[in-house]
C-alpha cells in the first residue's frame, strides 16, 4: 500500500539524498548479487546487486562466481561463456561514484569482448503519490513516461526485452547502483511488480529482505508511481 502522507522533513531528507554523499559501498558484496529473471528459450538472464568493483577494479571473476552460485541455487545451469551487459545506474557527477564509473568504462574498452557497459541514471522521484489528490494523482501516474526523468517504463520494458533476444552467446545482464539498494531497489521492484506479479508491499519487502533496509525515500517515491502507472495500462496489481 502507499505510505502514508510524509512530512516536509522527509521530503528535505529524500532531497538532501540525492545531493549528499551516501556511505560509499563500492565492494562487490555477495549479499547484494542476486537472481532476478531467467529466459530458458535464450538462457539470457538477469541479476542485481552493489557496485561490481573490488579495491578500484572492476571484479569480473568475483561477479562471475557470485552469478554463477545465484544461478546453481535456482537449479540453473550458468554459462560458462557469456556477454555481460553491465547496467549501471550510479552518478556520474558524484566523485566516489565517477571513479567507479571510470573503472567499469576502462574494463570493457579493455575488454570488448566480454560485454558492455550500460549507463541509465537514476535519481528517484522527490514528490510522492500521496501528496497528490486522487484524481490528480492517477492522472500523473497516467503521463509518467512523459515526465519521470528516471524513465522507469521504458528501462523496464527494455531490459525485459533483452531477455527474449537470443544472441551467439548467452547474454547476462546485472542492473546495480553503488549499495544494491536505493536506485537497485527502485529498479528491481519495478520490474517485480511489472513482470513477476507481485504487489507493491511483496516488492518492497523484497527489496529489504535482500537489503537489509528499505530504498531511500526519493526511490520508493518513484517505485510507487510507477505501480500506480501500471494500474492505468491495465495491470491487476495492488499499490
Amino acid at each position: 500500500m502507499l505510505s502514508a502522507r510524509p512530512s516536509s522533513a522527509a521530503l528535505l531528507l529524500a532531497a538532501l539524498a540525492l545531493l549528499c554523499a551516501s556511505v560509499h559501498a563500492s565492494t562487490l558484496d555477495y549479499n547484494k548479487v542476486q537472481l532476478i529473471d531467467y529466459n530458458n528459450a535464450t538462457g539470457n538472464f538477469l541479476f542485481r546487486g552493489n557496485e561490481p568493483i573490488i579495491n578500484g577494479t572492476f571484479a569480473y571473476d568475483e561477479l562471475t562466481q557470485y552469478m554463477a552460485a545465484r544461478a546453481n541455487n535456482a537449479s540453473i545451469p550458468f554459462p560458462s561463456d557469456y556477454y555481460l551487459i553491465d547496467i549501471s545506474f550510479i552518478n556520474r557527477l558524484k566523485k566516489s561514484e565517477r571513479e567507479d564509473l571510470q573503472a567499469e568504462t576502462k574494463f570493457f574498452e579493455t575488454n570488448p569482448s566480454l560485454g558492455e557497459l550500460a549507463h541509465h541514471f537514476l535519481m528517484g522521484v522527490l514528490r510522492p503519490p500521496s501528496l497528490f489528490r486522487k484524481a490528480e494523482r492517477m492522472e500523473k501516474a497516467a503521463s509518467l513516461p512523459t515526465w519521470m526523468v528516471d524513465e522507469l517504463p521504458q528501462l523496464e520494458e527494455n531490459v525485459h526485452a533483452q531477455l527474449s533476444i537470443g544472441r551467439s552467446k548467452p547474454v547476462v545482464m546485472y542492473a546495480h547502483c553503488e549499495a544494491g539498494t536505493d536506485r537497485t531497489g527502485e529498479f528491481s521492484g519495478g520490474y517485480y511488480m511489472r513482470f513477476q506479479n507481485m504487489s507493491l508491499a511483496q516488492a518492497e519487502a523484497t527489496n529489504e529482505g535482500i537489503s537489509g533496509r528499505a530504498p531511500n525515500h526519493a526511490s520508493q517515491w518513484a517505485t510507487q508511481w510507477y505501480c500506480l502507472y501500471l494500474t492505468t495500462i491495465g495491470m491487476d496489481v495492488e499499490c
